[in-house]
């Protein structure tokens, strides 16, 4: 599945169509429960995550401990972005 497919599957637009964000931002802060949340948040960020991290480690280990090692991954680079931007809690807290 290509990342264009994988976003038309996610938000119902195509990537880059007008008005994909606001589908995508009306998808995920309207869902009903955490599960569709997810289902809907970045959905360029969790098709890289799926394919790079989730579906290789997907093929060694079971489901659950893919989800939590694919989970910490995210988690890392995320942290690493914004340590790297230099947006760190500490920048927000200062008075």
């Amino acid at each position: 599945m290509t990342l264009s497919e994988y976003v038309l599957k996610r938000n119902g637009i195509p990537l880059g169509s007008q008005g994909s964000l606001l589908q995508n931002l009306e998808n995920s802060f309207g869902a009903e429960s955490n599960v569709l949340f997810w289902k809907y948040w970045n959905p360029v960020w969790g098709f890289y995550l799926s394919k790079y991290i989730y579906l290789p480690l997907n093929r060694h280990l079971s489901k659950s401990i893919s989800s939590i090692v694919t989970f910490g991954v995210s988690g890392v680079l995320h942290d690493l972005a914004i340590g790297l931007l230099g947006l760190g809690w500490q920048n927000f807290l200062m008075i």
